[in-house]
């Protein structure tokens, strides 16, 4: 299976979702199971090979289906490390330096615009191990064109 390019496409979205659900699932499984064996409870037991059961058969289709890693990774490396590409890095800053100007006199939608132009540029002559485009998508501001 070809992992879409968009990093937030609904189908990423969705693998995403599930892996949340699946860390819950086996979390909750966990400590479902230890309370139910300190009170002799067999609904507690029961409920936690339940919960036990959906995290591993979630987790199973997430490697199956290739999604399990990039999940993971995704949730592992959240956010740009500068020691990446610094220089993209202090461009994120001054954008985000700008973006907080925002309704005050001192900010320049000019100078905003400016920065954006020079992230794309950058990201598109120095594109990582994903596509350019979707690098342009990953540090794109929500509801950038």
């Amino acid at each position: 299976m070809r992992l879409p390019p968009a990093f937030n496409s609904p189908a990423c979205i969705a693998a995403r979702l599930a892996y949340l659900l699946h860390l819950g699932a086996l979390l909750t499984g966990l400590v479902q199971a230890v309370g139910g064996a300190l009170h002799r409870d067999a609904g507690a037991l029961l409920l936690a090979a339940l919960l036990l059961l959906i995290g591993a058969s979630l987790r199973a289709i997430l490697r199956r289906t290739g999604w399990f890693e990039r999940c993971r990774d995704s949730f592992a490396t959240f956010g740009l490390d500068d020691a990446d590409d610094p220089q993209l890095g202090r461009l994120i800053e001054k954008r985000g330096a700008i973006e907080r100007l925002r309704g005050t006199p001192d900010f320049d939608p000019w100078a905003l615009l400016a920065v954006q132009h020079e992230i794309d540029a950058h990201v598109r002559d120095h594109p990582g191990p994903d596509d350019a485009e979707t690098s342009l998508q990953r540090y794109r501001p929500p509801g950038w064109r």
